[in-house]
């Protein structure tokens, strides 16, 4: 009997895999090349082409959209079932008890990217033609079970600066899993609010609409910046320079390709915005040490838009942040290091 020497298909496979490992490794269970069906059913698939069934999910959930009269599923031929036996998942991100948070493909062989269903092939040569339908399958099927479904290539996984050993996927990860634990925390919320507001029943009842609604609004942003600063190591890292540099001063220009015109309706930009498959975001900080530069870095990241994400501009500009504090990091080692002589 023949034994292969790795259980991985590539090299970089297995790089990319011990990357995933090093940052998320400690707190999360990550499994290679599990069967597609292994974390995906074939039922109750909300069709994501259907306006009324996004915005049900965008308000509701997946778990009370399903349960909704408004929401249109999908119905997965026997043949489509067929494909998906078929396909397995590079790396699937579970917590301890292996509930599956997101999924991610590696797509060394055409160094392609998704835009919400749609898949993007970079490396054109060597790519059978049944790629693309096959990964949008996979796709549709995933975010319409409303689970973080992420092709990239390589580039995804190059370290945004030697310093930070991280990746723009570990950018992605954090940024999924922060909004997923604020989600809970949302649903604490509802189940308990007078404990969560750290309030006595009698004083939350006593609250005019107000008062009531100044104080969530509180709650919320504090969780939020709670919540990333415990699951996103970016806004971690991020949040550690911009203290031991002094630059809480930034500002971002977002931009798109295809590019978008200045002079067209609001509508058509959103649309436009939609629709672009590339978000560029470049960001310039400041500190207030007069001895530190100005330092800007430009990020291009695909548009995503993937479930339980927010926009993909956002994710960009913590990127870009995070590599221009790093910059400033080098300008402030450099100085010292001038200074010593």
């Amino acid at each position: 009997m023949a034994i292969k020497k790795s259980v991985f298909g590539s090299k970089a496979e297995r790089n990319y895999y011990a990357k995933l490992a090093r940052t998320w490794g400690d707190k999360y269970n990550i499994w290679h090349n599990l069967p597609y069906l292994n974390v995906f059913d074939t039922k109750s698939i909300v069709d994501l082409d259907d306006y009324m069934s996004q915005v049900s999910l965008g308000v509701l959930g997946y778990q009370e959209s399903i349960k909704s009269s408004s929401v249109k599923f999908l119905i997965i031929s026997e043949k489509d079932k067929n494909i998906l036996k078929k396909t397995s998942i590079d790396y699937t991100v579970c917590n301890q008890q292996d509930e599956p948070i997101l999924c991610i493909e590696f797509d060394g062989m055409g160094e392609g990217f998704n835009t919400g269903l749609h898949y993007h092939v970079q490396r054109k040569y060597g790519v059978p033609e049944y790629r693309k339908p096959w990964m949008e399958l996979k796709l549709k099927v995933a975010h319409g079970s409303y689970v973080p479904y992420i092709v990239v290539g390589s580039k995804q996984f190059n370290d945004l600066h030697e310093e930070a050993k991280l990746t723009t996927v570990d950018a992605l990860i954090g940024k999924v899993i922060a909004h997923q634990e604020f989600d809970k925390m949302k649903d604490n919320l509802e189940r308990n609010p007078a404990q969560e507001l750290g309030i006595s029943e009698e004083e939350y009842n006593s609250l005019s609409d107000s008062e009531h609604h100044e104080l969530v609004q509180d709650w919320i942003l504090g969780r939020e910046i709670e919540a990333e600063l415990k699951h996103n190591p970016v806004q971690e890292k991020i949040a550690y320079l911009q203290y031991e540099l002094s630059a809480c001063n930034y500002h971002s220009e977002w931009e798109y390709s295809p590019a978008i015109e200045k002079n067209i309706s609001h509508q058509e930009r959103i649309k436009r915005v939609q629709e672009a498959v590339w978000t560029i975001v470049t960001t310039h900080v400041k500190s207030s040490a007069p001895t530190l530069e100005e330092e800007r870095a430009t990020v291009w990241l695909p548009n995503f838009k993937i479930p339980h994400v927010g926009m993909p501009e956002i994710i960009a500009e913590e990127i870009a942040t995070l590599v221009a504090l790093l910059r400033m990091k080098a300008q402030k080692n450099s100085l010292q290091g001038n200074l010593s002589w």
